[in-house]
């Protein structure tokens, strides 16, 4: 069967294929001025190519029609990345704060593990619940300490504003008035800026999103993937508009973890900046 652009060249069979798979796919005589149009009747598949050549936007269009958006599984594979390695600093961060209590504060909390075959949201429950004991522990501390230290002293502490410095001079006159019952010079500053943080309640947003989000079922290491395999994880198959709800999903869990570990991460190293000016021991690293 022949088929016939509107001027009335008839096409060879083959041509004709192609024409019309071409012109399924996006009616790109409406993209074209008129001298265009004239080329596509008078010299048939050469026209094809010179749209090709000459419209990048069209082409663009051909090629997603065709093969996906490129730039939409390359944000997947980036938002993907950051939920990886948000992940990571999250537990990362986590260990040290344990490390930090357990030795100013005399406690012996276990350190936690990312397991990358296990899924997001497990590993995302390990970190709330370690961070759930060590916010129980300095808070009960901060309370105590708050009744056992004038208000003024107390209240830079914890109050924003004041220098690093003022503030270690105070948990080191704290410690010694109390002869060290918290745990080392360290421990006034360390419980009240952990409470203070409320650190439970930044991570535990994440929980908001676990019945509404796929992602969340996804296993650590299939962050590590493909666009294609992420979507197909995701929704059995690779389509235009899998992939845009993939993105969307995976950016709403990025942004959120990234925001937090972030947060997260500033609380735990302003807690070793107060460890190395009590300590006085700029080797400290946790």
């Amino acid at each position: 069967m022949a088929w016939q652009f509107e001027q009335g060249r008839r096409l060879t069979p083959g041509i004709s294929r192609t024409y019309c798979y071409v012109s399924s796919v996006i009616d790109f005589r409406k993209e074209m001025k008129g001298e265009t149009v004239l080329w596509c009747s008078l010299l048939g598949i050469p026209a094809v190519l010179l749209v090709l050549l000459l419209h990048p936007r069209i082409r663009k269009k051909i090629l997603t029609a065709i093969f996906g958006d490129d730039d939409e599984k390359e944000r997947l594979i980036r938002a993907s990345q950051i939920v990886y390695n948000s992940l990571h600093t999250c537990v990362t961060v986590t260990n040290k704060a344990t490390r930090i209590v357990n030795e100013h504060l005399n406690e012996n909390f276990k350190e936690i593990a990312l397991d990358e075959s296990k899924g997001i949201k497990d590993n995302c429950e390990k970190v709330i619940i370690a961070i759930a004991k060590i916010h129980e522990i300095t808070s009960g501390i901060d309370k105590h300490i708050r009744k056992n230290i004038n208000q003024q002293s107390y209240e830079k502490l914890s109050l924003e504003g004041i220098s690093l410095k003022e503030k270690s001079m105070i948990a080191k006159d704290f410690s010694e008035v109390t002869m060290g019952i918290y745990g080392s010079p360290c421990s006034s500053i360390i419980a009240v800026l952990f409470s203070k943080a409320d650190l439970t309640s930044a991570v535990a947003t994440i929980t908001s999103i676990w019945e509404v989000s796929p992602i969340m079922s996804l296993r650590v290491s299939d962050l590590q993937r493909s666009s294609k395999e992420i979507v197909m994880f995701l929704f059995g198959n690779n389509s235009n508009t899998n992939v845009s709800k993939a993105v969307n999903h995976m950016q709403t869990v990025a942004e959120m973890l990234k925001t937090i570990s972030v947060t997260y991460e500033t609380v735990v190293l302003q807690a070793q900046v107060y460890v190395t000016l009590i300590t006085g021991d700029p080797r400290k690293n946790y």
